[in-house]
């Protein structure tokens, strides 16, 4: 992923996440300039059709939705599937398993040794048939969650060596 794509993925934030409000451009651009090396795009014929950002963070909380800025801590342990989103025009043709791939290269070459994500829009069943297991809520979490919208379920992804 570069920062000339940024433009085209805020428009397919716009198709694919009609429910919540869509993140800013500066947003984005903090995310991908904190992880440049875990963050993906599908391109077909020119145009985006699915994107990946993923950047290290700790696996006790979710990130804050839309932040201004990204700065991972110091203890990160996880790598923070932090989006994936496919165009409906390319949805059964594999861009999103080929997205998932990228990164779960990346993610079992890394350090760290687990995945964490927030779940939405009715999507907990997907990362579950993917290997994420539900984190049990707790008011911490739960706090966080509400930015994310009605039914967001945390979830971590161990490495199995």
């Amino acid at each position: 992923m570069r920062a000339s794509d940024l433009p085209a993925i805020l428009d397919l934030q716009d198709i694919c996440f009609p429910t919540i409000e869509p993140e800013s451009e500066r947003c984005l651009a903090a995310k991908l300039q904190a992880s440049p090396n875990t963050c993906f795009v599908a391109i077909r014929d020119d145009q985006l059709m699915g994107y990946l950002i993923t950047h290290p963070w700790t696996s006790r909380l979710p990130p804050e939705l839309d932040a201004p800025q990204c700065h991972p801590p110091a203890d990160s342990d996880s790598l923070y599937l932090h989006d994936l989103s496919v165009h409906p025009d390319a949805r059964g043709t594999g861009t999103g398993q080929a997205l998932l791939d990228a990164f779960y290269n990346v993610f079992e070459h890394s350090n760290y040794r687990v995945s964490t994500l927030v779940a939405i829009q009715k999507s907990t069943s997907y990362w579950e048939r993917q290997g994420y297991e539900l984190v049990p809520p707790s008011h911490a979490i739960d706090s966080k969650l509400v930015t994310y919208g009605v039914d967001a379920n945390y979830m971590i992804k161990r490495r199995h060596d």
